[in-house]
């Protein structure tokens, strides 16, 4: 028997978002069909995502097969699940007329569905719909610099997109209570400068969204994770600390924050080790530069890690891992430290109280400010560290195969 169709609509395959994808296709029991735009340029793919996407499905619904040689100037592709790898594929009527008849069509936050559902062929009426969103554009930390360039446009159009979704009767899904709980406010905070200018009343929308929004955490390889980094930490360096960092080396998540608190410490003659991970994109922030030049001695690894084994494998190898974030919507590389059995310090905000909280002081400390983040990691150095059965069990929930289950009963097509 076939297998229903989803038609998933990735306007931004980077990252955490084509992970999501990609995880979800090759464990769910739909035929999940990706079409995928490339991981930059964000601004533009909110905006062309949705009708670029319809435009395709229309042609494709015309009679064309869509994702052969010479479609490459579109820059949307089709992604599958064939035979235990997901490769690039082709779209044709029949994928179609499945998710159509059975199936449904989910999109992310970087996709109007607005757009995208106004421009599809009429017989498409009533397909069945969601949404995941990964981030929301109100809850954004521009730099000081960049603060009089905020635009707001971005954040309305994905609550039109949900609110869109919702009027037909589809789902509303989120990464973390924060995502939505934050996009709801944000919102709300416009509204209320709309109507001092006796603007319309468009906070309905915020209240649909705060009802209805279901949260379904980031999937992770926990399971794989705990098995390939489980004995990889060195126990030999007794009374010296291993911490590690890892994130996307941009302002956002505010390194300079760590190693500032690293450099408490090392002032403080406290004995420390170091890793610092991650991806580097266009202009790298000086600190980075910096500290490398400082922490000689002291690093253990640096930098972006070729294989994702080596990457799990720089975790375990940690004792705590630390994050500085100022935006994030889950915490991916978070939940990957935990599963390889790092203590976890974190700031008090965001996502993190709400999926780590019950583990406060048993293997997770959070810190409000950049002396309680020294407070912290001076205690870790004096103390040491402790694998926390705990946290691995929280990092477990996520587990793709939950994640999956999830999506799954949700999409319900």
């Amino acid at each position: 028997m076939d297998k229903k169709k989803v038609l998933f609509l990735q306007g931004y395959d980077g990252e955490s978002h084509g992970a999501f994808l990609r995880g979800w296709m090759k464990g769910s029991g739909y035929e999940v069909i990706g079409l995928t735009l490339p991981g930059y340029g964000w601004k533009w793919r909110m905006r062309h995502s949705g009708v670029s996407f319809a435009k395709v499905v229309r042609e494709v619904w015309g009679g064309e097969v869509f994702g052969h040689e010479g479609d490459d100037e579109s820059q949307v592709e089709v992604v599958r699940f064939v035979d235990g790898e997901v490769v690039k594929g082709e779209l044709g009527r029949e994928d179609l007329e499945a998710v159509v008849g059975e199936g449904c069509v989910v999109g992310t936050s970087m996709v109007n569905m607005a757009d995208f559902l106004a421009c599809l062929p009429s017989e498409w009426g009533r397909v069945g719909c969601a949404q995941y969103f990964h981030e929301n554009q109100f809850a954004y930390p521009f730099r000081a610099e960049h603060k009089h360039v905020g635009d707001v446009h971005y954040g309305l159009s994905q609550v039109i997109s949900a609110h869109a979704v919702l009027s037909r009767d589809g789902k509303v899904m989120f990464n973390s209570e924060f995502n939505r709980d934050s996009l709801v406010k944000g919102f709300g905070e416009l509204c209320s400068k709309g109507a001092k200018l006796k603007y319309g009343d468009w906070g309905f929308m915020g209240d649909e969204i705060e009802k209805a929004g279901i949260v379904v955490g980031q999937g992770t390889d926990a399971r794989l994770i705990g098995e390939v980094t489980r004995g990889v930490r060195d126990d030999e360096g007794e009374g010296e600390v291993h911490f590690v960092w890892a994130g996307r080396w941009e302002h956002d998540k505010r390194p300079e924050m760590f190693f500032d608190a690293l450099k408490v410490l090392d002032e403080k003659g406290l004995r420390f080790k170091v890793s610092v991970l991650g991806e580097s994109f266009g202009k790298v922030p000086g600190c980075f530069g910096e500290a490398k030049e400082w922490l000689k001695g002291r690093i253990v690894k640096w930098g972006y890690q070729d294989e994702v084994s080596d990457y799990w494998r720089g975790l375990g190898e940690g004792d705590v891992f630390v994050s500085t974030a100022d935006h994030e919507f889950f915490g991916v590389s978070v939940v990957e430290a935990g599963a390889a059995g790092c203590e976890l310090v974190l700031p008090r905000g965001l996502a993190y109280p709400e999926i780590w909280g019950e583990c406060e002081h048993e293997g997770v400390d959070f810190y409000e400010d950049e002396q309680g983040l020294v407070d912290v990691l001076q205690r870790k150095c004096e103390q040491g560290s402790h694998v926390s059965e705990k946290v691995r069990e929280i990092a477990m929930r996520y587990e793709w195969e939950n994640i999956v289950q999830q999506m799954d009963e949700l999409v319900g097509c």
